[in-house]
């Protein structure tokens, strides 16, 4: 196996002013800070975190922005999730105490048209210089390169984007991210600069145009991640070399086990480091800093078994080189797998190309994954895998998945319990897309129970934006999906109750499942055609088993409006019933009777407020209900 890029510290798990539950940022309100960005005690905050929420919808942003022309704050996607909308020409800034060093600066931006200019952002120093510089732009995303600008990827009108852009005055280079992928790294500033001090979005002159943004988040990474905690643990005073070719793992494992306990660090820094699969322990942080390299692992790159107050963090990246791997699942490596651990908190990382499930919280409890980046794309490669446990958080995270992108599953018992995915972006990859967005299965044994999705994005994957399974005995009971936005997406809903008499784990029982009290509140967007889903309404099925009908129990749509694909020309009639080992999927019976929703063996079912739409002419009627009350 190749090298891997990693930028890896890890640091021991002390409380720090500025954090929320388990170790989130404090995100609540603006989420400003003093606005210097000095000291601990700004660790884990923001200079700026705007939502927009909280300012009156019709008028200009207010605080800390500043705005020029027609930018007025809209219920845009939902009348609690709000956003800045700057009609041409216009303008929205921002300054702030001058920032040295890494400068994150990250929004959710959107544009009506492909056509004309938007700035995207704009990041200027204190003499008004553009220091680094993106843009929508006739179609295009495009960044300055030092004098020159380069087209860094097309766009799609009416679809949201995150775009981050870290400037590092120290080396005068910047990154650009899109959807959670590094597009750029170490590209030359537009203007060197000892510090950035403005921000701005805008909407230029010629012709007329419409950009939204939503939740602008600035902070420098030095105080926002913070330091290691002392003592730190070099893996060069155990021999590492560092020079991107020799083996490290040993030295790397010897600073880890020193650290373990200790509430201190491994601090992987100043070099390239070349290594097999790391355990990592209890009481202590591993932190990941820039230009390091990691490989050559067995079925797990950074593998925490039973650990507790544990801590990967740093601002660094983490390449498992994916597609330099072959063969099946369970034979590939994950790039960091914490399994039966307690208190364990994942952020501010950049996870590229693990070569099957990139980031995995297995029969876990009090976790925090925040602030993470994933690219997990080509050969079967799910995002964020949370399999068992309690007391779950995921928050503000963007994933591009070649597979599942956001999976929540069960192989034992225990189950989840209380689990909540906010604030987050969620897309498929390539050519055929992802698979699903957020998907519940499809490994469905043990309960799913206080489940949250909220205030998140789907885009771009080729079967169900999001899915809830339950085809080994799991009972789903209470999982609310709420402010979910869906863009080029094969289904919008995927809702699957299924029995088989033989799935279990080692040492347990087969038992049959149920799916109850499963709500889809603040819902819009569309649906489009895929290869592997033309036509595709949203399949919604209990089951009969055995001559015994299993049914959906008390689902709910509230607040729904979507844009089906349609286009069918002939009416296709019912699907079979589920057999029991069927792989669940959204187009697992074909083209469905609807073109909006099919609905089968559910009991209880609400539609308030609920708007559908199809977008190419079809045949077929918006509901079809069979078995259903």
């Amino acid at each position: 196996m190749r090298g891997v890029l990693v930028a890896l510290v890890v640091v021991g798990c002390a409380s720090r002013s500025g954090m929320g539950p388990n170790g989130a940022p404090d995100a609540s309100g603006s989420g400003k800070t003093d606005g210097d960005g000095s000291g601990s005690d700004d660790t884990g905050q923001y200079i700026r975190y705007e939502k927009f929420n909280a300012m009156a919808t019709g008028s200009a942003p207010a605080n800390e922005w500043t705005s020029t022309g027609s930018v007025v704050v809209r219920e845009v996607p939902f009348a609690v999730d709000k956003s800045a909308e700057l009609a041409t020409p216009a303008n929205l800034s921002t300054t702030f105490a001058p920032q040295s060093g890494r400068v994150v600066v990250e929004a959710k931006v959107l544009a009506r048209e492909t056509a004309g200019f938007k700035a995207i952002p704009y990041i200027y120093d204190a003499t008004g210089n553009a220091v680094a510089s993106i843009s929508f732009h006739d179609g295009n995303i495009e960044q300055h390169v030092g004098d020159v600008t380069s087209i860094v990827m097309p766009f799609v009108a009416n679809t949201w984007y995150r775009v981050r852009v870290v400037v590092d005055t120290d080396r005068d280079v910047f990154d650009l991210f899109v959807d959670g992928v590094r597009k750029s790294n170490n590209l030359a500033l537009r203007t060197v600069t000892d510090a950035v001090t403005k921000v701005a979005y805008y909407a230029d002159t010629q012709p007329a145009g419409t950009l939204l943004v939503d939740n602008i988040k600035v902070y420098n990474e030095a105080h926002f991640i913070g330091t290691a905690p002392t003592p730190v643990f070099d893996p060069r005073d155990y021999g590492a070399a560092g020079d991107g070719t020799t083996n490290d793992v040993a030295a790397i494992q010897q600073a880890i086990d020193a650290a373990a306990g200790t509430g201190g660090s491994v601090l992987l820094a100043g070099g390239t480091y070349l290594s097999g699969t790391l355990t990592l322990k209890s009481n202590m942080t591993f932190f990941i800093t820039g230009n390091t390299q990691l490989s050559n692992c067995k079925r797990a790159l950074l593998y925490a078994p039973e650990a507790s107050h544990l801590r990967i963090d740093g601002g660094g990246t983490i390449d498992g080189q994916g597609d330099a791997f072959s063969g099946v699942e369970n034979t590939r490596p994950m790039l960091i797998w914490s399994v039966l651990s307690d208190n364990v908190t994942i952020r501010n990382l950049y996870l590229k190309k693990g070569a099957v499930w990139s980031l995995v919280s297995m029969e876990s409890d009090h976790v925090m994954i925040g602030n993470v980046n994933v690219q997990s794309d080509s050969i079967t490669h799910d995002g964020i895998d949370i399999v068992d446990g309690t007391d779950v958080t995921v928050q503000d995270v963007a994933v591009k998945s070649g597979d599942d992108a956001m999976c929540l599953k069960s192989g034992v018992r225990r189950g989840l319990d209380t689990v909540t995915v906010r604030d987050s972006i969620f897309g498929g990859s390539g050519p055929n897309g992802g698979s699903n967005g957020i998907k519940f299965g499809t490994a469905t044994y043990g309960a799913f129970k206080h489940i949250t999705i909220e205030d998140s994005y789907v885009k771009d994957v080729q079967y169900a934006a999001m899915a809830v399974e339950s085809r080994q005995g799991s009972d789903v009971d209470g999982i609310d999906f709420n402010r979910i936005e869906l863009s080029h997406t094969g289904a919008a809903f995927f809702v699957y109750l299924a029995q088989q008499a033989t799935t279990h784990p080692i040492g347990d029982v087969p038992k049959l499942g149920s799916i109850t009290n499963v709500s889809f509140t603040d819902i819009a967007g569309s649906t489009s055609s895929w290869g592997a889903s033309p036509h595709q309404g949203s399949l919604i099925t209990g089951q009969i088993y055995n001559t015994v009908t299993y049914p959906i129990t008390n689902l709910a749509f509230t607040n729904v409006n979507v844009a089906f694909a349609g286009g069918l020309a002939t009416i296709p009639g019912a699907p079979p019933e589920a057999m029991p080992n069927q792989y669940p999927e959204s187009n697992m019976f074909g083209d469905l009777p609807a073109w909006g929703y099919y609905l089968r063996h559910v009991t209880g079912v609400t539609f308030t407020n609920c708007t559908a739409n199809v977008l190419s002419t079809d045949a077929r009627a918006q509901r079809v209900d069979s078995d259903v009350q």
